[in-house]
């Protein structure tokens, strides 16, 4: 039996609040202190219950810590569902490439202290469930290219979506570890809005090489 089929259900309003409580707790614990130093004592102390009490709804730290990731592919899931729909009909490649972009960072860039120490988290587990949300985001962008194929270069859609999600994937996670912050910087964004459009850019010259 793993440690979330041990995770007490809350069914009760009470019960609810004192849930939320820890999980906030723990949160907050790993945005100031960081993964190393977030232990169920701390946690308690900062959501302000016993440890005892805790322990009725977690069995271990790992379960909060899972059941956090677990939310925060829940919110990703419900942010994703509209970003296609969400990129402006524009004949401006660009326009279109940032639009897209900045819908998918709006996602990482919430809470990105806490996202940061989660992620450490889930690397120690092989990063199963965020490599399913990756598989996932790239039908998202698939989707996108295919709406704007008129004006990007031919593509093997789904390769070029696998690139691309892998692509910013590791620009946001490696700038999010040097300062979770820095995604909010317009000139950042810009210049990854650019890495982006200059690899669908029908003028992209290494693209239109042949396959060897």
């Amino acid at each position: 039996m793993t440690s979330r089929s041990k995770v007490r259900k809350p069914s009760q309003e009470r019960s609810r609040v004192t849930v939320e409580a820890i999980l906030e707790g723990a949160s907050q614990v790993l945005r100031s202190e960081g993964l190393a130093a977030c232990g169920t004592t701390k946690i308690a102390k900062r959501a302000g219950v016993s440890v005892g009490t805790l322990y009725q709804y977690f069995p271990n730290k790992e379960s909060i810590f899972e059941e956090l990731i677990d939310r925060l592919l829940d919110q990703r899931a419900a942010a994703r569902s509209a970003v296609v729909e969400a990129t402006e009909d524009t004949e401006d490649l660009g326009a279109a490439v940032r639009s897209l972009m900045d819908q998918l960072l709006a996602v990482h860039m919430a809470d990105p202290e806490l996202q940061h120490e989660l992620h450490k988290y889930e690397a120690t587990r092989g990063f199963t469930r965020l490599e399913k949300y990756e598989q996932q985001m790239q039908g998202v962008v698939a989707a996108a290219l295919e709406k704007h194929a008129a004006r990007l270069r031919p593509l093997n859609t789904p390769l070029a979506a696998r690139v691309l999600v892998h692509a910013m994937t590791g620009v946001v996670e490696r700038m999010s570890r040097e300062n979770p912050r820095m995604l909010g910087e317009p000139a950042v964004r810009r210049e990854i809005a650019a890495l982006l459009a200059g690899y669908v850019s029908p003028t992209n010259p290494v693209a239109l090489l042949d396959v060897e």
